[in-house]
């Protein structure tokens, strides 16, 4: 487990420093930089809609056209969470409080007394109604009635909300404490299992809806859908190197997602998942939003504007670079150095089995010393005379003993409770193991598509940067393999992985 965490977070730090680099995967950038007020250059929240851009962050909220700058900054307290644009004013969800900023300027909007409901995470519209998201749970305002928190739901924290129009009224879900709930139109609330979700995962990390008004939920390690009649479907997240999930927009035809190390894309919920192109694709992603057109980021270097639908990374590469070895070989190589065979837990459960057969030996000894005795008494008449005898007979003795017993425990040959340790064990190493390879693929092929872009270089990418940035991947290879990759990369020859 050491092993593995460490890897991980020096895999994390690696990809940080990837983002000073020139993009390798790309064609020429087509994200337009867009002008904010002082304090909005780093949004922590976008708004993309009805051909206007609006941004928020530390220093208030800006608006404007999608094709011009952002003017007039209104100055609110707190940090922004999230933007939303409904009953003709923009909806700002802070941690002071909800706002609404309409052409009378900006007014707080009062859900329930108290510390907790003034921290606001989400707000969501949909068919007359907003819904919000606090720290004191999900309240809802009904055709510009007053504010109400929404029965039936938890009262615990509520990190994202989403809302939909169905039929006969508007269907409301959140991610309350981590957990999923939906409220249906006719106020029923239960807490929805997403069938397919990776085993044991984190809670829910962003709602939304794509074009179809489908509901999204993003966790950290998968991403599912709700189907027609509400079957769900569930597809593994396999992200670059490093990179976490914080954001969910499916915009411009495409699923788009806001991680810590830059911006990436994908045509489906299956994927594969690339980075977009420069600057946003190696850049931390701070706040994403979109519609049909195009995109809104905002990133470590500033807001950005895009088309979205033609930005894409360079597809994934046919075959291997002819310099490094195979994938499998390399699969090996680290499965071997962290001990993570499956063999290796086949011969403990073998083990197990064979153990009922076997006795359990008690071997003991013994010593006693000690001595023993006996008197005799007698009378006996001489001369007149009565006289007493006495025999007495001393005896000492030591005494050794050894004892060998054997014992069986015959109930072990149909059920050993050890069996169900082993099984634990098994299943923890099972899923480590899934982590490591899959882990070890994602550095292995940005590492083939980055020397393809070497051998071909795109305009404005650098041949040093590349170098650089295959180099650096190398070495997060090398670390999970015990220095095997670069043994292979050196001597030229791909041997199989080696043997302890």
């Amino acid at each position: 487990m050491l092993v593995y965490s460490s890897s991980r977070l020096r895999v994390a730090l690696l990809v940080l420093l990837a983002a000073s680099l020139p993009p390798a995967l790309s064609a020429a950038s087509a994200w337009r930089p867009v002008d904010a007020p002082g304090g909005l250059e780093r949004a922590t929240a976008l708004a993309l809609d009805d051909g206007r851009l609006a941004a928020g962050g530390e220093r208030g909220v800006a608006q404007g056209p999608r094709e011009g700058p952002l003017l007039g900054r209104v100055s609110l307290r707190g940090a922004v969470r999230e933007l939303a644009r409904a009953r003709g004013a923009l909806w700002v969800a802070s941690e002071t409080g909800l706002w609404r900023i309409g052409p009378g300027g900006a007014r707080a909007e009062v859900l329930a007394p108290g510390e907790l409901a003034r921290s606001v995470r989400d707000v969501a519209a949909a068919a007359g109604w907003l819904v919000a998201a606090t720290d004191a749970g999900v309240f809802a305002s009904e055709r510009s009635g007053a504010w109400q928190r929404l029965p039936a739901l938890p009262l615990g924290p509520a990190s994202r909300v989403e809302a939909l129009e169905v039929d006969g009224g508007v269907e409301v879900w959140a991610a309350i404490e981590g957990a999923l709930w939906r409220r249906d139109a006719r106020g029923a609330a239960e807490r929805v299992v997403t069938a397919g979700a990776a085993s044991g995962e984190e809670g829910v990390v962003d709602l939304a809806l794509d074009p179809a008004q489908r509901l999204l939920v993003l966790r950290a390690r998968s991403l599912s859908r709700r189907e027609a009649g509400g079957v769900w479907r569930s597809e593994r997240l396999v992200l670059p190197p490093g990179a976490a999930p914080q954001r969910l927009v499916a915009a411009a035809g495409r699923l788009w997602l806001a991680t810590d190390a830059g911006l990436v894309g994908a045509d489906g919920l299956a994927g594969p998942w690339r980075r977009a192109s420069a600057p946003v694709g190696h850049s931390p992603v701070l706040a994403l939003a979109g519609d049909a057109r195009g995109l809104a980021v905002a990133t470590s270097r500033g807001l950005f504007l895009g088309p979205g639908r033609g930005d894409a990374a360079a597809a994934p590469v046919a075959g291997r670079v002819a310099s490094d070895p195979p994938v499998q070989a390399v699969h090996r190589a680290a499965l071997r150095h962290l001990e993570l065979e499956p063999r290796r837990m086949h011969h403990l459960m073998r083990a197990v089995g064979w153990s009922a057969w076997l006795p359990e030996l008690r071997l003991g000894a013994s010593y006693d010393e000690g001595e023993g005795g006996s008197l005799d008494y007698d009378q006996a008449f001489i001369s007149g005379d009565k006289r007493f005898l006495t025999d007495r007979d001393v005896d000492h003795f030591t005494d050794y003993g050894a004892s060998i017993a054997l014992e069986w425990d015959l109930g072990a040959l149909v059920f050993d409770a050890d069996r169900i340790d082993v099984s634990r064990e098994a299943r923890l190493v099972a899923q480590l193991r899934d982590d490591v390879l899959d882990e070890i693929t994602q550095l292995y092929f940005e590492r083939q598509r980055v020397l393809a872009a070497l051998a071909d270089p795109p305009p404005d990418a650098s041949p040093a940067a590349l170098r650089l940035r295959a180099a650096e991947l190398a070495a997060g290879i090398d670390a999970w393999t015990g220095g095997w990759f670069s043994a292979q990369l050196a001597g030229g020859r791909h041997r199989s992985a080696p043997t302890r």
